[in-house]
């Protein structure tokens, strides 16, 4: 032990010519070089397929769909089978139009905790420069029950001592469906990651429509809901398509983040009048579309001017309090 932590263990001091760099991803906006990311939603949302679909884009260095770094990937899979796994790898490379071997490698540690696979993933990814690891999932890392902080704690732990840049499966309850803004269990799994990101899913005429938000970050910035489409072949066939999800989509998708009412519109144009649709729906996390509406039709706002031009951006502020009676 003595050993190990000599070895391990490293300190550092910096110095006053330290300069300040940018922040590095591995897959922008969500997964930060060196940094922790849960992705989070209730059971049956698509979330393994954009875990998986994000560690095959990583593996390659491919920006298909996010602008990704490539890096050495290992996929720990505590919750499925690596056969299962493969037929997902054939499924999404045609449904991204990837060519050729991904290169992911895959762990096959159904019904073993994360423990158990630790030091065969650590034996794996230590020659390996800047390794990535995704996990599938918290819920089957085997630490305990995931509302304490004892496991949620060792669960992050163990993440890192695995690699220091990692994303995980987390879940919440059918109940919650895409209500809830953070991961089941603890308070530690938000506090322990940097990056978390909310899927909400609905269904659409070909497959699901989804949401990704970005709920708790470190060292980023804001960023607007992503919306992709996963389009299915039929009922008992594998994914055929993953895409950005059209304007026409998004405007049909009720992905809104819980709690974005027209109060929270009518605040933030009073706050920061005049201001677009664009603007205010990337800001709450809302649909561009219904925030539009709202603007458009509510007889709260008035149109203040349109940027550049008659067909440009339109920028509305409130109306006097006298003309909401």
């Amino acid at each position: 032990p003595d050993l190990w932590e000599n070895q391990s263990i490293r300190v550092d001091q910096f110095g006053e010519d330290e300069q300040v760099t940018p922040i590095r991803f591995v897959l922008r906006p969500f997964i930060v070089d060196g940094g922790g990311t849960i992705l989070f939603a209730p059971p049956g949302s698509g979330k393994s397929y954009v875990l998986q679909a994000w560690a095959m884009c990583v593996s390659l260095g491919i920006g298909t769909l996010w602008d990704c770094a490539e890096r050495p990937v290992l996929s720990p899979n505590l919750e499925r089978s690596n056969g299962l796994m493969r037929n997902r790898e054939a499924a999404l490379r045609a449904a991204l139009g990837l060519v050729g071997a991904t290169g992911v490698k895959y762990l096959d540690g159904r019904g073993l905790s994360l423990r158990a696979v630790a030091r065969k993933a650590q034996s794996l990814l230590k020659d390996l420069d800047n390794p990535v690891v995704f996990l599938d999932s918290i819920s089957r890392a085997g630490a305990g029950s995931r509302s304490e902080d004892q496991p949620a704690n060792q669960i992050i732990n163990l993440l890192n001592g695995i690699a220091p840049t990692w994303c995980a499966i987390g879940h919440t309850t059918k109940a919650e469906g895409n209500n809830a803004d953070h991961t089941f269990g603890s308070i530690h799994f938000v506090a322990g990651c940097d990056v978390e990101v909310k899927l909400a899913a609905e269904k659409i005429p070909l497959g699901l429509g989804l949401g990704l938000s970005i709920t708790k970050a470190n060292d980023i910035g804001s960023y607007p809901t992503e919306h992709l489409a996963l389009e299915f072949g039929a009922p008992d066939s594998p994914i055929t398509n993953m895409r950005r999800a059209t304007d026409s989509e998004v405007a049909t998708m009720s992905l809104n983040r819980p709690g974005k009412t027209s109060e929270d519109i009518e605040q933030y144009v009073e706050e920061n009048q005049p201001v677009d649709a664009t603007t205010i729906s990337q800001a709450l996390n809302a649909n561009r579309g219904r925030v539009a509406d709202y603007l458009k039709n509510s007889g709260l706002f008035v149109l203040v001017r349109r940027d550049g031009g008659p067909g440009g951006k339109a920028l509305y502020g409130m109306k006097a309090r006298e003309d909401h009676i």
